[in-house]
């Protein structure tokens, strides 16, 4: 038997299961032509291949496995039906009856002027049926049509291969283009890249260079303006500079663009796709929210007005939430609640163990004491009390520590998976907004946050400044507290109780650039362990599973990192954890890419689903896994629990969620959990971030146990986060 690969040509006898969204087919077929030795007739073919239908001829090249039940099988690295390659079989195939209005002399006349590879060739160029003298409009749609359901995937498969184009990529832009797929790339390779999620300026870059689009042709400089401004936002700033643009185009090209860059930008800006303002480069998406944001806050400032309220009233409101919760506040912390009791809009931050919650908690009730605000709902009238955080988690915090309702802000503003439908037609309604975890909040959440904010609603932002900014572009937060006319209060006493944790002792001493003396002792609550990653992924999988072993549960336990690549980056810590947490048994379980799910596996949602209210961080387990073959709709289906709320994911939708055993440091904002664990290398982010190693040990309520190399803490220590550009606080009046 010959060395794999393997061909074989076969008739499609039954198709067992077939998934579009995942380009992947299992079909029995008889075998007509093969290259290898075999006494079978039949034989299953599995892989990558769409639209395979019963009764067609299809060709599979792959090689041979022996299925545990099924016996011998072709894993396929692709499958696609057969094309006519003889004038006498494509008129066979165009008169089949699958063409109506093709007769035998259409179809020969077709064959006759196009020649042996007619058919390939309509595939590829639906225009040479022009050339095709007396064919009707209406026939040529026919023919291109049904050829596109027929053809067109695997064209595409077979052409955009050598580009790393995934198979779902390849039917995703199949579809975005409706059979002129072809014809769209290789008339602008770049058009991909505006068009299909998932394919970038390399990907595309790639392609046009196989279309001979090379050097400082006008359509790759323009794409290459537009990769700059999507890298720098995905860096968190909202515009370029064109200095920063003529350094990045050089490294991005392959070489000088000269004034080739500035007809770029100039065509750029008239088709609208770039909007220049004072030598700086936007997104128009980005600068509108910018705008906007800016445009909503000055409204707000300008028509609200300090509340007449006298510090006798206050110091008294502020007594009695005193005697009411037993505590007496630090100066900083009462200045804090009387600022809230008279300014309109105010931002509280302070680190760890400063008493932000403490202070909240006593400015809702001072409030609510000075104002007549109930804080119970009362039939018929709007409850005065908006509470609302970026994250699920983060908003069950702030409900917890305040015992108010509080949900997220896309919950808040009623998202319904493509726009907010709370905005300034339809406004929040109650007197006090309080939105948690403001670092967390990018410039497109702001705007729409603002965009629902009624003239006259008091709001109050609070967050620490310290930790990561948003994922997306912005800081709101810093830009809010760098604005003149908005009051900040800093709370940066770490109080006694705090004090006593030698987590927060680190989180301070970090946030300061310091390392504290006691780094590798063995304190209660906090320990670091000096380890290579092999040996650092070993321990954390002793440690996490002698806490399982204690009582805690998978959802005490969380194991934070970076980065996803390398022996302790994300990917590789949950395949290790998830032997763990949920170690393979009887336990249904179904396969997706490189992963194993199962049941009770801890899961992360990755994108919003308003229609199910579940969003993007949110934590939930795995219920129940169903098979194909044991439901209506023949799709394997997974069933997860947030709080709550339980969701059905069809196999076409796995890709909404993900392990959560170990999550990145910035998924885990707004977040604590009771144990964290986390390597600590020179790898991924901790080399270049005093943001998220303080983020990371933040999140710790009980125990923070770290793995790795003391220099990589150091050195982390060091290095502020970039500062983002922005230009809220100028168009604001400030200073940027």
């Amino acid at each position: 038997m010959m060395a794999a690969p393997y061909e074989l040509t076969g008739k499609v006898i039954r198709v067992l299961f077939q998934s579009e969204e995942e380009a992947h087919t299992i079909a029995l077929v008889r075998i007509k032509e093969k290259n290898f030795e075999t006494d079978e007739t039949e034989m299953v073919i599995a892989g990558v291949g769409v639209g395979i239908e019963k009764g067609e001829t299809y060709k599979a090249h792959g090689r041979l496995v022996d299925h545990p039940r099924f016996g011998k099988q072709m894993k396929a690295d692709w499958i696609r039906r057969v094309v006519p390659m003889t004038k006498r079989a494509a008129v066979r195939f165009l008169t089949n009856g699958s063409f109506p209005g093709i007769g035998q002399k259409t179809a020969q006349k077709i064959a006759d002027t196009l020649g042996d590879d007619c058919i390939d060739q309509i595939v590829k160029h639906p225009s040479v049926l022009s050339n095709v003298d007396g064919l009707k409009e209406k026939q040529a749609r026919v023919i291109t049509e049904r050829l596109n359901v027929l053809y067109g995937v695997d064209q595409l498969l077979l052409f955009l291969a050598p580009f790393d184009v995934t198979p779902r990529l390849a039917s995703k832009i199949h579809k975005e283009y409706e059979g002129r797929a072809m014809e769209t790339i290789e008339k602008n390779p770049y058009a991909l890249m505006y068009d299909v999620p998932g394919i970038g300026f390399k990907t595309a870059d790639a392609i046009a260079a196989h279309f001979g689009i090379q050097g400082i042709h006008p359509e790759r400089i323009a794409a290459a303006v537009l990769y700059v401004l999507e890298l720098e936002q995905g860096n968190g700033h909202l515009f370029v500079t064109s200095d920063q643009l003529h350094r990045e185009m050089p490294r991005i090209i392959g070489g000088d663009p000269g004034d080739a860059l500035v007809a770029a930008l100039e065509t750029l800006a008239q088709d609208e796709r770039i909007i220049v303002e004072d030598g700086v480069v936007y997104h128009p998406r980005v600068y509108r929210a910018e705008r906007k944001a800016a445009e909503e806050l000055a409204r707000i400032m300008s028509t609200s007005t300090t509340e007449d309220v006298d510090m006798a009233t206050i110091f008294d409101a502020v007594g009695r939430v005193e005697e009411m919760f037993s505590i007496e506040y630090a100066k900083q912390q009462r200045e804090a609640i009387e600022l809230a009791l008279k300014s309109p809009l105010m931002v509280l931050t302070g680190g760890p163990g400063t008493g932000k919650t403490t202070v909240v908690r006593g400015i809702i009730h001072a409030l609510s004491d000075v104002f007549d605000w109930k804080l119970e709902p009362v039939p018929n009238q709007p409850f005065p009390f908006v509470l609302a955080a970026p994250t699920g988690r983060a908003a069950k915090r702030l409900s917890e520590s305040t015992g108010l309702p509080a949900s997220t802000i896309h919950r808040l503003l009623k998202f319904d998976g493509s726009s907010f439908q709370v905005d300034d037609t339809n406004p929040l309604v109650g007197k006090v907004l309080i939105v948690d975890e403001a670092s967390m909040i990018d410039i497109f959440l702001f705007r729409s946050l603002l965009r629902a904010v009624p003239n006259g609603m008091k709001i109050l932002f609070v967050g620490d400044r310290d930790q990561l900014p948003s994922v997306g572009p912005g800081q709101v937060l810093a830009d809010l507290m760098s604005t003149d006319g908005i009051p900040v209060v800093r709370l940066d006493v770490v109080h006694r109780q705090a004090s006593e944790s030698s987590i927060l002792r680190l989180a301070h001493a970090l946030n300061a650039k310091q390392m504290p003396d006691d780094l590798l002792a063995a304190l209660p609550d906090r320990r670091f362990y000096t380890a290579n990653q092999e040996t650092a992924l070993q321990a954390i999988c002793q440690m996490a599973g002698a806490a399982l072993r204690k009582g805690y549960s998978p959802f005490d336990i969380q194991i934070l990192a970076p980065t996803y690549r390398g022996v302790c980056g994300i990917d590789g810590l949950n395949e290790a954890l998830q032997n763990v947490f949920n170690p393979k048994s009887t336990a249904r379980e179904v396969k997706h890419g490189n992963r194993t799910y199962r049941n009770g596996d801890k899961v992360l949602q990755l994108v919003n689903n308003a229609e199910e209210n579940v969003y993007n961080g949110d934590i939930g387990e795995i219920t129940n896994i169903f098979y194909a073959k044991e439901n209506v709709d023949k799709v394997d289906k997974i069933y997860i629990r947030f709080d709550q709320i339980e969701v059905e994911y069809n196999r076409s939708e796995w890709d909404q969620f993900t392990h959560a055993y170990a999550i990145t440091i910035h998924k885990s904002q707004g977040s604590e959990f009771p144990i964290v664990l986390m390597p600590v290398f020179f790898n991924g982010g901790f080399r270049s971030s005093r943001n998220l190693i303080y983020t990371a040990v933040t999140r710790a309520k009980k125990s923070l146990l770290l793995f790795g190399d003391v220099r990589a803490l150091e050195a982390a220590t060091r290095e502020e986060e970039p500062v983002r550009r922005t230009k809220l606080v100028e168009r604001l009046g400030g200073k940027s």
